[in-house]
């Protein structure tokens, strides 16, 4: 998807940086449709989506009419469903489990996690980061990984596992790499407070400061932006 956004909207516009955001939930986030891949396979592809924003917007209004209709048709199954939910896990423990991490094979299922993502798509990964630098080459551009981890990785230690791969693909193809973990999310006094409501997934407007103002940081260092 960021492919095909750098492809579609950035490519015209030929900025000095763009940066490519590597958040740790990137494997909830993969999908594969023919659309997309054609950006992968195909360099030349585009659906000219910069010109077609009228389309764009009737396509989005009548999803939203659609989605609000299911929505109003399927309220009344939804109690039952929420009920059937909460009853079932009170009948298999799930509450309990989860509030004394009882789950033996959670460090299996891990691992093995980690190793499927890695063998299934770390090549993909590969292939979209260097066809986006090579693009961003094109105008003379420079392409930064931005790596944003989650709650579980600086509070509750999970692996990092994307960051770990995104910089053997930053090393080996001289790709600069921005680690937020390092210079914001771990290093803070209070990295709960760099969330909304103290959760995950996203961050808020605080440490979106604190994130842009550490690249901005980067690439004056760099001498890819002028800072006067």
């Amino acid at each position: 998807m960021q492919l095909a956004l750098i492809r579609e909207y950035v490519k015209p516009l030929r900025p000095k940086v763009v940066l490519f955001l590597i958040r740790q939930d990137l494997s909830q986030a993969i999908i594969s449709t023919s659309t997309l891949n054609k950006y992968r396979t195909n360099e030349n592809f585009s659906q000219n989506l910069l010109f077609r924003q009228d389309e764009i917007d009737k396509t989005w209004i009548n999803f939203i009419k659609t989605r609000i209709n299911i929505k109003k048709e399927n309220d009344h199954k939804k109690i039952i469903r929420k009920y059937l939910y909460h009853t079932s896990r009170i009948l298999t423990l799930a509450n309990i489990r989860l509030i004394y991490d009882l789950n033996p094979l959670k460090d299996h299922y891990q691992k093995k996690r980690i190793f499927t993502l890695e063998e299934k798509h770390g090549q993909e990964f590969e292939e979209i980061i260097v066809k986006s630098d090579r693009t961003v080459k094109e105008w003379g551009g420079q392409l930064y990984l931005v790596y944003q981890p989650q709650k579980e990785n600086f509070i509750d230690g999970g692996p990092h596992y994307w960051f770990d791969l995104a910089l053997k693909i930053s090393k080996k193809n001289n790709i600069p790499i921005i680690d937020m973990n390092e210079k914001v999310f771990s290093v803070h006094p209070d990295p709960l407070s760099l969330l909304p409501f103290r959760k995950d997934p996203h961050v808020n407007a605080k440490a979106n400061k604190l994130m842009a103002e550490v690249i901005a940081n980067r690439v004056i260092r760099d001498g890819v932006l002028d800072p006067r």
